[in-house]
């Protein structure tokens, strides 16, 4: 079965507002179902689902003027029972607000509305996850037959989670220089859950230690042996690099450092191998 002949059959999702949305931000989001031709049967679900590896904040449905606060709300003849699940679906996709149809049946057409982070009742909303990602989905699964197989929306919103405001400036250069052998300097800016930012315009590169270097574009060059910091500057941030140590010749073997381990989305993670390396 194509995607259009799940469109139809299954139902259709709007997510409003619908992205970009800011890392670690809190506010409120609506998924809306159109069901499609099968309807959902008494018995059925509804799932939306989202990768183990975000920390999205839990949804709740009991405490209006708390954080986290969702309702969910049908047009139709039946009605929803929410809850959530830490393993409600296949790994990768195991977070699930899950949605019982019972006392009735949904027809094609009828509407089911969920709000993430409801603030009619005094809730400030809910907090969307702390870390970027150029895809996130609210995967939107559904059961009609109450054969407890569900199936996955083609509409499924996706949209990117994008850092927030830079809070703070990181420099980074190697631990080790040779004396007259350029090293790269890396600064970065940082929102308050320490996503990279892009560096800020107009940034001034300055040295604190011994030695005399000196300082063109992004590289730093030792003119005498010494050891100190590299200090970022722009917009009002300062950061301070990791200590650099230049020697007179070469050493023996040289220092990297790397991440090690991660998941990705391949796996049980989230994002794409590119985005990791």
């Amino acid at each position: 079965m194509n995607d259009q002949e799940l469109e139809q059959r299954l139902g259709k999702v709007r997510l409003d507002p619908p992205g970009p949305v800011v890392a670690g931000c809190i506010d409120s989001w609506t998924i809306e179902l159109t069901v499609g031709s099968l309807g959902i049967d008494e018995g059925g679900t509804i799932k939306l689902a989202q990768r183990y590896a975000s920390d999205w904040q839990r949804p709740q449905f009991d405490r209006p003027a708390e954080p986290g606060y969702t309702t969910v709300a049908t047009t139709g003849k039946a009605k929803l029972a929410p809850r959530f699940e830490w393993k409600g679906h296949d790994r990768p996709w195991m977070k699930c607000l899950t949605l019982d149809v019972y006392d009735g049946t949904l027809a094609p057409g009828d509407r089911v509305t969920i709000v993430l982070g409801d603030r009619s009742q005094g809730s400030p909303g809910i907090r969307a996850q702390t870390f970027v990602e150029s895809r996130h989905e609210f995967r939107l699964l559904v059961d009609p037959t109450n054969a407890c197989v569900v199936e996955r929306l083609p509409s499924s919103p996706v949209f990117p989670v994008v850092a927030g405001e830079e809070v703070e400036l990181v420099a980074i250069v190697p631990t080790r220089a040779t004396l007259g052998e350029p090293v790269e300097m890396f600064v970065k800016g940082q929102d308050r859950w320490g996503n990279p930012t892009p560096c800020p315009d107009a940034l001034h590169l300055a040295w604190e230690g011994d030695g005399e270097v000196t300082i063109q574009g992004q590289h730093l060059t030792f003119m005498e042996p010494g050891t100190g910091f590299v200090i970022a500057s722009a917009g009002g941030l300062e950061g301070r690099s990791n200590p650099v140590t230049c020697q007179a010749t070469p050493p023996s073997f040289r220092r990297y450092w790397g991440d090690l381990h991660a998941q990705t989305e391949t796996t049980i993670g989230t994002g794409s191998d590119e985005e990791y390396f």
